[in-house]
């Protein structure tokens, strides 16, 4: 597993704004002995096992959110794809100061279950309106 050393009482100032804050995460660490905050950390440095980790602590919240707001099964699994896909390719930007990790996840879901079901909804409409 790739470690790195942060360091949480601190936020570093790059020209993009404020740094989100990392916790330290030891070499060796299991992830599943790891807070949610610290597994973005190792997801921002391309840690795939703790992707797998953060799935494993939500993959079920986030499904059935995503299937209450989707209506549709289909629809949700695509949501949560989603929105792991869109943790991995921005946790480097997330930043604890403004919300969990639980947080940030479950709105990536919530904000893609609802654009999936709207566009499901107008392509039925228009399906309809055609018919």
């Amino acid at each position: 597993m790739s470690a790195r050393s942060f360091d949480s009482a601190t936020a570093e100032r790059s020209s993009a704004g404020w740094a989100a804050v990392e916790p330290r995460v030891e070499r060796g660490t299991e992830p599943a002995q790891l807070s949610d905050q610290a597994l973005v950390g190792l997801i921002a440095a391309e840690d795939e096992v703790a992707l797998a980790e953060l799935y494993d602590r939500f993959g079920a919240i986030a499904y059935g959110l995503a299937v209450r707001i989707a209506g549709d099964h289909g629809l949700a699994e695509e949501a949560v794809l989603d929105a792991f896909l869109s943790v991995w390719r921005s946790a480097s930007r997330f930043d604890v100061r403004r919300c969990s990790a639980r947080v940030w996840l479950l709105t990536l879901v919530h904000r893609r279950a609802s654009d999936l079901a709207a566009r499901a909804d107008s392509l039925s409409s228009h399906d309809s309106a055609r018919a």
